[in-house]
C-alpha cells in the first residue's frame, strides 16, 4: 500500500508551492508513523536529503510536518541505529539540522518539541557513535538555551541523567566538554533547575572535571559551576562549596584567558557575598592561595580583570594587597566543617 505511492510523493516533495509542500510532508509523517519496514521504504527512496533542505524553509506550516516526519523516522529502535549504516547517516544529518535550526530560534525550537523529538535525541545522547552524540548534543544545548519552560521540558523528559553518564564515563574529550556547556546552559537557568542538576549527582563529577582536566574542558564546566554559584541559592551554594568548587575557580585565576578569569572572579565574589558575616569561606580562598591570586591581578594587563580584583580585595579583604593580616587567619582546608547533605537543600 506504501510503495506505490512513494514515486509520486517522491515528485510532490519537490515543488515549490507552499501547499503541495505541506500537504506531501503531512503525508510522509502519516506513513512514517507506524513500523520499522515502512519507515525504512521511505528511507530507500530517498525522502531524507530534501526534507533536511525542508528544514530551513521559511514558513513554519512547512517546517511543522517536516518535523513531524523526521520525528517518526528518528523513532526507529537503537539496534537499527547501529546496525544500518544508512539510517545512522539519517541521524548524523537530521541532528546536524536540528541543532542548526534551534539555534537561537524560541519558535522553532518549541516547534521541535512539538514534533516529539525530544525524547528521542536524549535517547541519542548515549549513541555509541561521536558523528550522532556531538550534533545531538549541540540540539540539546541550543534546546535548553531556550525559555526556562524549553530548558524544564528536557528535564522533566529525563535529560539529566546521560549528561551525568557522560560525565562520569568514558566518553571522548569533545563529548565531555559538549556535555558541560550543555549542563552551562541549564544552570543559567532558575533554582528549581540549579537543584534539578545538584539531585541528579552531576556537580561532583562537574568540579572533578574543573580540577582535573584539559583547558577546554575546564572552560565548559567552569561557566556551568560559574551560573550554578551565581543564580543558586544560600544553601545551593553552600553544597557547592562542599563539593570543593573554591580551589579548581581559584586556580583558573592564573590562565590566560580574561573571559574566564572575570568568569572565576565573578565565581569567587558571589560565594563570599553569600557567606558574607562568616569568615569561613574567606579562610578556604586564602587556604587555595586565592588571596594571593586575586592581589597579583591586580596588576593583569586587561583593565575589567584589574578593576574587577582591586574592588573584591577592597570589599571582602578590607586592603590591596596586604597579606601578612590574613595569613593569620589560614585553616587547614577542611570542609567537614561545613557539614552539609544535598537531602536537607531547601530552595529559597
Amino acid at each position: 500500500m506504501v510503495k506505490p505511492a512513494l514515486p509520486a510523493l517522491r515528485h510532490l516533495i519537490n515543488s515549490k508551492e507552499e501547499a503541495v509542500l505541506i500537504d506531501t510532508c503531512r503525508a510522509l509523517s502519516l506513513i512514517c508513523d507506524g513500523s520499522i519496514p515502512t519507515i525504512q521504504s521511505v528511507l530507500d527512496a530517498g525522502f531524507c536529503p530534501r526534507l533536511l533542505e525542508l528544514l530551513m524553509h521559511p514558513s513554519p506550516a512547512v517546517l511543522v510536518p517536516t518535523l513531524q516526519t523526521l520525528g517518526n523516522i528518528l523513532s526507529g529502535d537503537m539496534a537499527q541505529t547501529q546496525v544500518k549504516p544508512a539510517y545512522e547517516a539519517v541521524l548524523i544529518d537530521t541532528c546536524r539540522a536540528l541543532s542548526l535550526i534551534c539555534d537561537g530560534s524560541i519558535p522553532t525550537i518549541q516547534s521541535v518539541l512539538d514534533a516529539g523529538f525530544c525524547p528521542r535525541l536524549l535517547e541519542l545522547l548515549m549513541h555509541p557513535s561521536p558523528e550522532v552524540q556531538v550534533p545531538t548534543l549541540k540540539t540539546v544545548g541550543n534546546i535548553v538555551a531556550g525559555t526556562e519552560a524549553q530548558t524544564q521540558f528536557v528535564i522533566d523528559n529525563q535529560g539529566l541523567p546521560p549528561l551525568c553518564q557522560i560525565l562520569t564515563g568514558n566518553w571522548d574529550k569533545s563529548i565531555k566538554e559538549e556535555a558541560c556547556w550543555v549542563i552551562a546552559n541549564i544552570t543559567a537557568g532558575n533554582i528549581n533547575q540549579i537543584q534539578a542538576v545538584i539531585e541528579a549527582n552531576i556537580i561532583p563529577p562537574l568540579v572533578s572535571l574543573l580540577q582535573h582536566d584539559e583547558f577546554k574542558i575546564k572552560k565548559e564546566a567552569a561557566w556551568a559551576i560559574s551560573y550554578a554559584v551565581s543564580g543558586g541559592s544560600h544553601e545551593q551554594i553552600q553544597y557547592l562549596v562542599s563539593q570543593g568548587c573554591i580551589k579548581p575557580l581559584c586556580d583558573l585565576l592564573t590562565c590566560s584567558n580574561p573571559q574566564i578569569i572575570t568568569l572565576c572572579l565573578d565565581s569567587v565574589e558571589s560565594i563570599l557575598e553569600s557567606g558574607e558575616g562568616n569568615k569561613e569561606y574567606l579562610r578556604m580562598i586564602n587556604g587555595c592561595k586565592g588571596f594571593n591570586k586575586i592581589t597579583d591581578l591586580q596588576t593583569h594587563m586587561n583593565s575589567e580583570v584589574n578593576k574587577q580584583a582591586s574592588e573584591i580585595l577592597k570589599k571582602y579583604w578590607n586592603k590591596k594587597g596586604n597579606e601578612e593580616e590574613e595569613e593569620e587567619e589560614l585553616p587547614s582546608l577542611i570542609l567537614d566543617d561545613i557539614k552539609l547533605d544535598i537531602g536537607r537543600l531547601s530552595l529559597s
